[in-house]
């Protein structure tokens, strides 16, 4: 169904005068229910796609690791640097998928945090902090000090955001 509609949608829109001028961002709001057992772990249930197409553009950055972790947090930003744009109004969460460098992620299942740099997993579960493989959900791994400090901005820059009423995306 979804090919189907995004074939109809793209057929109709290239007809239009619009098109030609217009960045597409495709990405999913949520996840689904888990149908691969190979991906049954916390990570894999807050995977979803984020594209960007624009018919003009043939080519994109050779730098542009498309494996690399990002977040919808991350669009603002990446718009903004498509576009040229300073990023005013972009918090300190996102960064644009477009400029090279490190990059994590941060999800929070009631009582759990979740925190990766596409290595390793940092877990905090009831004031206990663990590590382990990103790619290897089960693998555990030995502490990683920039990791946690990473988790421990990001938590207070979301904390403190929300507090002030600040977040910008």
């Amino acid at each position: 169904y979804t090919d189907s509609s995004l074939e109809s949608f793209f057929a109709t829109a290239e007809k239009q005068p619009w098109y030609q001028n217009t960045l597409f961002i495709l990405v999913a709001d949520h996840t689904g229910p888990q149908v691969f057992t190979d991906f049954e772990d916390k990570i894999s249930a807050y995977r979803i796609p984020i594209l960007f197409f624009h018919p003009q553009i043939t080519k994109w950055p050779a730098s542009l690791d498309r494996q690399e972790l990002a977040q919808q947090i991350d669009i603002p930003a990446s718009l903004y640097d498509l576009l040229g744009l300073p990023n005013a109004k972009t918090v300190e969460l996102s960064r644009s998928v477009f400029r090279p460098g490190p990059r994590t992620f941060t999800a929070y299942i009631p009582g759990t945090y979740l925190h990766s740099d596409g290595k390793t997993v940092l877990i905090e579960q009831n004031k206990k902090t663990s590590f382990i493989d990103f790619k290897n959900f089960r693998e555990e791994k030995p502490e990683s000090l920039e990791l946690e400090k990473s988790f421990k901005a990001e938590k207070e820059v979301f904390s403190q955001g929300l507090w002030d009423n600040a977040l910008y995306f």
